[in-house]
């Protein structure tokens, strides 16, 4: 079998938008969030099966060493003894940077996805420029249910391009419309998620972790950018190569 192409991923987008909810989904097909509290209304078994339940998700051999930027908000997990599953609280907790991994094919090619899942808060700036250099492709992510989430990707796009110092269209981007499943709270239509992206130079999804809509295509799409970029890269180095034939 051929040796799996690394694509690094990262991405951005403000608190709450459920970054990190569409990687684990992506890695495990599972709707979870592992960010712990350290609030004592928790006993302490939760915290610690919660822990111990992190540590396997993050080591599980058939996940991607993902990287998402998550800013301040996060969903809490809370273990339910009588059904031994997770019940949703609706509590956050900030998050400088986690890191999952995945293998996969994708058009019949082995494919090693790389995600970075950071913070999104504003005093994060610096370090993020250098999550950002050290990816190849991104996502940014915003919540249809939080206009406020919407109104700030711009801000995210522009920290790319600042870093990446390239033309917009060159960088891989995805711009998500996450939480598509809450439809009586949408504050962001569908069209003006793709007049967004239309006018910063991206594709466009509308997604949704809970119920695992388009969430391989969210990710998978971004790869696909990555690999036409790199194909293209690649036939310019051939071009140059080729001997050139003089006529005496």
């Amino acid at each position: 079998m051929a040796p799996s192409m690394i694509y690094k991923l990262v991405v951005l987008g403000d608190g709450g938008v459920g970054k990190t909810a569409l990687t684990i989904q992506l890695c495990l097909n599972h709707f979870v969030d592992l960010i712990l509290t350290t609030s004592p209304s928790l006993p302490f078994f939760y915290l610690l099966l919660c822990t111990l339940v992190a540590s396997l998700v993050r080591r599980h051999p058939r996940s991607y060493r993902a990287s998402v930027l998550r800013s301040s908000a996060a969903s809490t997990p809370r273990f339910n003894p009588s059904s031994y599953s997770y019940a949703h609280t609706e509590t956050y907790d900030p998050t400088i940077e986690d890191s999952y991994r995945k293998q996969t094919v994708i058009d019949d090619e082995p494919c090693m996805l790389e995600v970075l899942d950071t913070a999104g808060q504003e005093e994060y700036t610096a370090l993020r420029d250098q999550w950002i250099r050290e990816g190849e492709g991104f996502l940014l992510v915003y919540s249809i249910a939080a206009r406020n989430t919407f109104e700030r990707v711009e801000r995210f796009r522009a920290q790319i391009s600042r870093v990446k110092d390239q033309e917009p269209h060159t960088v891989p981007i995805m711009l998500v419309g996450n939480k598509c499943d809450k439809v009586n709270e949408r504050e962001v239509s569908k069209e003006e998620g793709q007049a967004l992206a239309n006018r910063l130079g991206c594709k466009f999804v509308e997604s949704s972790a809970k119920t695992c809509v388009n969430v391989e295509r969210a990710y998978y799409t971004v790869v696909r950018m990555i690999r036409e970029q790199r194909e293209g890269a690649n036939r310019g180095k051939e071009r140059k190569r080729r001997p050139r034939c003089n006529i005496l």
